[in-house]
């Protein structure tokens, strides 16, 4: 008989019951002038009201990134009680979690396996280790991702308290230099210091080019569904209404624009939902499903970079299932909406355009010619859709 991990899972409750108690505190304080003080300096912006701040909070899914700055990193007068007020831990599991947490900082943390139900992060410019039982990052992380993170690490568990932002593994020098800098600086500055290397990263990922590469960078939004019911049937009536089409393997894909960017992919698997278009879309999908389907969570964002789906040697720190899922996200999106997307490597023609000249026509067949090693990624179900849209394109012209 197996002993059951008693302390681990006295930890986990613990945190997560401190978690929903301080969020709501500090929620609830969104009107005090400090927190709009404090909100201004984090975001570089002026708030008028607590109604401001949330709809900015709102629509840029920024909670995950505030929030925990806040209560653990702001500069308060009278520091995070004066927000929270006096906590009251109901348990000894409780209280050190609470003295964990205020002593928890944002650091860069790198994915070096997933195994057996575990994420073992690796700390960038340390060779320190830890295991983090946490499904939903099992579930999503890829070895060689960065992820600017809250670890809770206590005596013999590591607990994932918050994930800020997210950015492939190509990132891994310009975040240790970051690192090195928000080491040197006051605590309210790290984490701000942190996110903006790592949104410089994802803007210095490479863009679309001659060679016809297009959507190198991609993100994937994972949701916690609080209804299932209710997002189920939602999703069914815009199937029938036209707004998504089934795709195979439980995806779907948006065909209606009112309901989001035309080919993005969404796919249900148990509670969580995975949203997944090219950028700059991100900020476009995040909307429309806030809107079309209520009962949505955000639990974090992915960023990947879609290299690795055409260049086999970078595929081997990936998980297959992973990679495999990838490629059909990318497919999905891309085969959709690629006849009358404009491309700059096709001039600023759409592939039905440049199919008509000569030089056009090459270009498209050999960029077809590259999505067909995806296909073969992706598989059963994937491995014509170059050959179908190549089809259906020189039928038209």
């Amino acid at each position: 008989m197996t002993p059951i991990a008693l302390r681990p899972r006295l930890l986990r409750n613990a945190h997560l019951r401190l978690l929903v108690e301080v969020v709501e505190r500090a929620q609830d304080a969104y009107d005090d002038p400090n927190v709009l003080m404090a909100a201004r300096s984090f975001f570089g912006r002026r708030f008028a009201d607590r109604d401001a701040l949330d709809l900015w909070l709102e629509e840029r899914d920024a909670h995950s990134q505030f929030l925990p700055w806040l209560l653990w990193d702001a500069e308060l007068p009278g520091g995070a009680k004066a927000i929270i007020g006096a906590l009251n831990p109901q348990s000894p599991s409780e209280l050190e979690v609470l003295r964990g947490l205020m002593a928890t900082r944002a650091r860069v943390w790198q994915v070096v396996q997933v195994r057996g139900g575990l994420t073992t992060l690796r700390q960038i410019g340390s060779d320190a280790t830890v295991d983090v039982d946490e499904p939903v990052l099992c579930r999503v992380a890829v070895p060689g991702e960065l992820y600017v993170a809250r670890v809770l690490q206590l005596p013999g568990v590591a607990l994932l308290d918050a994930v800020h932002a997210c950015a492939p593994a190509s990132g891994e020098k310009a975040l240790l230099r970051a690192s090195n800098r928000a080491a040197r600086a006051p605590l309210h500055r790290q984490l701000p210091i942190l996110l903006a290397a790592c949104d410089l990263v994802l803007r210095r990922l490479p863009t679309p080019g001659q060679d016809g590469t297009a959507l190198l960078r991609h993100a994937t939004l994972v949701y916690e569904i609080e209804d299932i019911q209710s997002v189920d049937a939602a999703m069914q009536c815009a199937v029938q209404a036209g707004h998504l089409e089934v795709q195979a393997c439980g995806r779907y894909s948006i065909r209606d624009a009112n309901f989001g960017p035309v080919g993005a992919v969404l796919r249900r698997t148990q509670g969580r939902l995975y949203a997944a278009t090219g950028l700059p879309r991100e900020h476009e999908l995040r909307q429309a499903l806030s809107a079309a389907l209520p009962g949505l969570k955000p639990r974090t964002t992915l960023y990947r970079d879609v290299r690795a789906l055409f260049e086999p040697h970078l595929r081997a720190t990936w998980h297959p299932e992973a990679l495999r899922s990838f490629a059909r996200d990318f497919l999905g999106e891309c085969l959709m909406t690629f006849p009358d997307t404009p491309y700059t490597w096709l001039g600023g023609a759409t592939p039905r355009e440049a199919i008509l000249t000569p030089d056009g026509r090459a270009e498209v067949q050999a960029w077809l010619r590259r999505v067909e090693q995806v296909s073969a990624v992706a598989g059963p179900g994937y491995e014509r859709a170059a050959q179908t849209i190549w089809r259906d394109l020189t039928a038209a012209g």
